[in-house]
């Protein structure tokens, strides 16, 4: 960070970060490990690792599960910056477990998916003023559903829905405080896609998607602390449709978003675009 007014003139770090992954497959069992070693010129050293094992069933039944884990380093600018800089700061470290179950019915028609997961992290960065802290524990999980339907060989349906909780423990005068947070992240998503090919040259689709109420953080310059504020519930309708000519590899295309024009903010404070679109050519040589 070439900024000679930190905390320390133009600090650096360095990390190397090996990866390698194994994969074995014995008949309908099959399994990935894979291992990161990292090493922070700050931090020191750290392994990470992710084990996904999965069987499929004769019944088009396939099982899956992972576990992981994460390393995340503080940036430059959170360990040497002008505001909050804190050089003692330690890294965050996450632990994830996922599961879940897939079905593929017989004629290739219908394939519906279900995943559940859990994902805490420890020594969360957050900025207290006047720096910053290794202050939060932060622990979700939640249920993901999707489902696709062909119902006519030229008509396709997918459908999804989200569920995501979490809840973050800090120190409050120096006493362990535990409450619901879910920052710029839905608590509930829905979303439908249509998908139509009307020849081999068109094809159109119309996604719609609903975003639950959030709520988020700004800071506050009058009191200097973090202010918690309501993102209001939300829907977007988009449409889509391409042309293809074959004889000249091109295809031309129109991108829809926000059809309804709905007014909505994603991070607190910031506008988002309304009614937009997009159309152009693709062409391959």
């Amino acid at each position: 960070m070439l900024d000679k007014t930190a905390t320390e003139a133009d600090p650096s770090v360095v990390i190397v970060s090996p990866y390698v992954s194994l994969f074995s497959k014995v008949g309908n069992f099959s399994a990935e490990l894979g291992g990161r070693y990292n090493h922070h010129t700050n931090f020191g050293e750290n392994f990470t690792y992710s084990f996904n094992p999965s069987y499929r069933m004769k019944n088009d039944v396939k099982l899956f599960f992972n576990s992981s884990t994460g390393f995340k380093a503080p940036s430059l600018y959170q360990l040497y910056g002008q505001y909050g800089a804190n050089p003692d700061l330690k890294p965050e470290r996450s632990f994830s477990n996922e599961i879940g179950a897939q079905w593929l019915s017989p004629n290739k028609k219908i394939e519906l998916r279900a995943v559940a997961f859990t994902r805490s992290i420890k020594d969360v960065i957050v900025y207290a003023y006047p720096t910053n802290l290794n202050l939060d524990k932060q622990n979700d999980q939640g249920l993901e559903l999707e489902s696709t339907f062909t119902i006519r060989t030229k008509l396709n349906a997918k459908a999804f829905y989200s569920f995501v909780d979490g809840n973050v423990k800090t120190q409050v005068l120096g006493k362990d405080t535990t409450f619901h947070n879910l920052f710029r992240r839905p608590k509930h998503m829905v979303g439908i896609n249509l998908g139509y090919q009307m020849n081999p040259q068109t094809y159109v689709s119309l996604n719609t998607k609903f975003f639950g109420q959030r709520s988020d953080l700004y800071f506050d310059m009058e009191v200097f602390t973090n202010q918690s504020v309501s993102l209001q519930a939300y829907t977007l309708l988009d449409f889509y449709a391409e042309y293809r000519l074959k004889k000249m590899k091109a295809t031309f295309f129109a991108d829809i978003k926000n059809i309804l024009n709905t007014n909505y903010q994603e991070v607190y404070g910031y506008s988002t675009m309304g009614l937009n679109i997009n159309t152009g050519i693709n062409v391959r040589f």
